[in-house]
């Protein structure tokens, strides 16, 4: 077996798992809208505000990885996407356990805010 179809098969298959990877991610990002209501709810949000929470939390973390993707894809030309890939991994993990610990709808919104930021592959 050659050097270069090992090296290609091994890059196949890379793409392949963090193609599989960003769609979980994906899918994690909108399994939080049948929830979200309910968690601000339990944050204090008062009842007539929960529809407006509900659509800045949601909303903001799409908001700013829009505007990140073409940072972090120039980023990622200069530096590598592997980096990159470990970076938004990491960064994303961090992100997930400070949400879990929010004690009130702002802390929640930046910390959505903070997943759009580091999301970016």
């Amino acid at each position: 077996m050659s050097t270069t179809r090992y090296d290609a098969r091994g890059g196949m298959r890379n793409v392949w798992i963090i193609t599989a990877s960003m769609t979980v991610l994906a899918i994690c990002y909108t399994m939080i809208i049948p929830f979200l209501p309910i968690y601000l709810l339990e944050l204090g949000v008062p009842k007539d505000d929960v529809a407006l929470w509900s659509g800045l939390v949601f909303g903001i973390t799409f908001f700013i990885a829009g505007i990140m993707a073409p940072i972090w894809g120039k980023i990622a030309d200069n530096k590598g996407k592997k980096r990159m890939a470990l970076r938004a991994g990491f960064a994303i993990a961090f992100s997930y356990v400070l949400i879990g610990m929010v004690n009130n709808e702002y802390e929640l919104l930046l910390g959505r805010a903070f997943v759009g930021f580091a999301n970016g592959f």
